[in-house]
């Protein structure tokens, strides 16, 4: 039994096994290419003729691209700055410093998660910015 790749548009779209003939079973426009001694194949895969000859190999997608980078960081950015305004509304920190009732330890507390939002926020000011960040650790983490 032979196994088959059907290829269409540079990828391996589907695979069949036959012992008959490939090309008296389905419409000669199609492109079907022998990958029996390449039981790895997958649909997906990448197929291309290189001097006549089928290479098949996996799917490896393209680098993201600058603006994909950006997205990413700036919504971790922006998802860090939430979740670290979530926090202090939750312990209402800012507001019993303002009151002069927070205690010493919430001074501190208070005053670890300002210096974090700004890290967060001047992820951007990194060399590595936006493939490469380096997120601050979240304050009592």
């Amino acid at each position: 039994m032979k196994t088959y790749a059907h290829i269409y548009n540079g990828l391996v779209v589907e695979l069949f096994s036959t012992d008959l003939d490939i090309t008296t079973l389905f419409h000669p426009s199609l492109v079907w290419v022998d990958v029996t001694d390449q039981p790895d194949v997958i649909p997906g895969w990448t197929a291309e003729q290189v001097d006549g000859v089928w290479v098949i190999a996996p799917y490896v997608p393209p680098p993201p691209t600058y603006a994909e980078l950006l997205a990413v960081a700036t919504n971790t950015r922006d998802s860090l700055l939430r979740q670290a305004n979530d926090r202090l509304i939750i312990q209402p920190l800012q507001f019993k410093q303002d009151l002069g009732i927070s205690s010493e330890e919430e001074e501190a507390t208070l005053l670890l998660w300002k210096q974090y939002c700004i890290e967060v926020s001047n992820a951007e000011l990194q060399a590595g910015w936006p493939g490469n960040v380096l997120w601050p650790a979240v304050p009592g983490s």
